[in-house]
Parts: structure tokens; C-alpha cells; sequence
């Protein structure tokens, strides 16, 4: 007799738990969302059938989140690839390795468009790698990449190209005196050099942050793009010189746009 009471007692237990628990259940996988019927009057699953309120059914919901299909941007896709590209490479030889960052660096090439513009980094290693580039090519500062005035560099006769380079020492004289005469360091450190200039084909503006941009002047650029093409070195210096900038469209340097 005792066992039965006992027996009884813990199947009276189970049964409240287990009440409890498909309670839960239903709580915890269910979610209302609005309906006109239930379809079955017996479902055990909408509200009506446990409990609630008549013509609202609690939908499965079983822990899976659909998440919306997201569509990579060209930006997105480019690193990414620059990130496979990069680990790739620790696994090939030299020659492998040169093959493959060409053949890498003009798939990006491709992938340039309105949303991805090219680091200036990236086109002077495309440069490196023989990959050819033309026109002014935006960059993702805003700044543009005048890839013809390279390839005019590349296309001098050995007298021509010493004849620029021959020229470099006057013109960094000239700047140095400039930048003394101003107290000016760097872009980031200016002194008191004159902020703007107005010129006939408009305002240029001082630019005030390191970022690597050239004068347009024509034979300024060739003086430049020669002695950084010998001696690479000079490369900081010519970050360092004061330059002005219309608009991100056209730059001078200090000593040509007072010309």
C-alpha cells in the first residue's frame, strides 16, 4: 500500500513537470505572431490551443536566426583577397612568388571601381611589377595618381632623363631657402607659410597632412619623378615639401605656384 501511495506521489510529480516543462517548451520556441484561425483546433501548438489568446498562433521557432544574405562589396572582397594573397605566398619560391604577386596585383587592378579606389602604394607596386597603368587614376584619399607622367619619365632619352636630374640640386636649394625662410618642417608642422593662394584657375589651399602629393607643374614633376627614380631616397624629402592643392584636381608646390 505505501508502495502504490509512492508510486502514485512521483507519477503526480512527473506529470506536473512534465506540464511545466512543455510549458517552457512552448515558451521559450514559440512566438506569437498574428492569425485569424487555428486550422485544426487541436494543433497544441497556437495560442488558443494553450491558452491564449483566440485567432494568434506561436509559430516554431527552433534557435536559427535567418540571416539576410549579405552581398560583399568589391572593397570587401579586395582585402580579402589581399589577405589569401599574402598567406599564399609564404609557401612559394622567388620566382613563384613574383608570378603570382603580378598576376594578384591585376586581378585588384580590375576590381577598381566607384566603391574601391587604389591605395598610392598599390599602383607604385603595380608600377614595380610591370603592370601597366595610364591616365590620372583616383585614389582613395581624394588625391589622384598621374600615371603618364611616369610613363613620360619611362619614355625619356638617357639625355633627357640626366637633364632633370641635373636640375634637382637648384631646385632643392631654392625650396630649402623657401621652408627656412618660413620656419616650415613638414605639412603637419607649416610654420608661417602663406595657407592659401588665389590663381586664375582658382584657390589652392596648403595641404597640411603628410600624404605623399606631387606638383603638376610639368617640368617640376619630371625633376621630381627622375631623381626619386635614381635615388630613391629622396622619396621622404619630396613627401616632406610644402604643396598646394585645388580641390584634390591640380597641385603646385611652393616655389611654382607663386610663378
Amino acid at each position: 500500500m505505501n508502495h502504490k501511495i509512492s508510486l502514485y506521489f512521483f507519477l503526480s510529480k512527473f506529470d506536473l513537470f512534465g506540464n511545466y516543462l512543455q510549458q517552457r517548451i512552448k515558451k521559450e520556441m514559440f512566438s506569437t505572431k498574428s492569425s485569424l484561425t487555428c486550422f485544426s483546433g487541436g494543433c497544441g501548438l497556437c495560442s488558443r490551443c494553450s491558452g491564449g489568446t483566440v485567432g494568434n498562433y506561436a509559430y516554431p521557432d527552433y534557435g536559427v536566426r535567418e540571416e539576410p544574405i549579405k552581398t560583399k562589396t568589391n572593397w570587401e572582397k579586395y582585402q580579402g583577397m589581399l589577405k589569401i594573397s599574402e598567406k599564399y605566398r609564404s609557401y612559394l619560391n622567388e620566382t613563384e612568388n613574383i608570378s603570382f604577386v603580378k598576376e594578384t596585383l591585376t586581378k585588384v587592378k580590375d576590381m577598381y571601381d566607384d566603391d574601391v579606389k587604389p591605395l598610392q602604394s598599390e599602383l607604385f607596386a603595380m608600377r614595380a611589377m610591370g603592370i601597366p597603368l595610364e591616365g590620372d587614376i583616383l585614389l582613395d584619399n581624394g588625391y589622384r595618381f598621374c600615371a603618364d607622367n611616369f610613363n613620360q619619365m619611362d619614355n625619356l632619352s638617357n639625355d633627357d632623363y640626366q637633364g632633370y636630374v641635373d636640375k634637382f640640386p637648384e631646385f632643392k636649394k631654392k625650396m630649402d631657402q623657401l621652408m627656412k625662410k618660413y620656419n616650415y618642417e613638414y605639412p603637419e608642422k607649416s610654420g608661417t607659410i602663406p595657407k592659401s593662394y588665389e590663381r586664375k584657375e582658382g584657390k589652392y589651399t596648403l595641404i597640411e597632412e603628410s600624404g605623399g602629393q606631387m606638383c603638376d607643374d610639368p617640368e617640376c614633376t619630371m625633376v621630381g619623378h627622375c631623381i626619386m627614380d635614381i635615388r630613391p631616397e629622396y622619396s621622404y624629402y619630396y613627401g616632406m615639401l610644402p604643396i598646394y592643392t585645388r580641390n584634390k584636381e591640380h597641385e603646385l608646390c611652393s616655389l611654382c605656384i607663386s610663378k
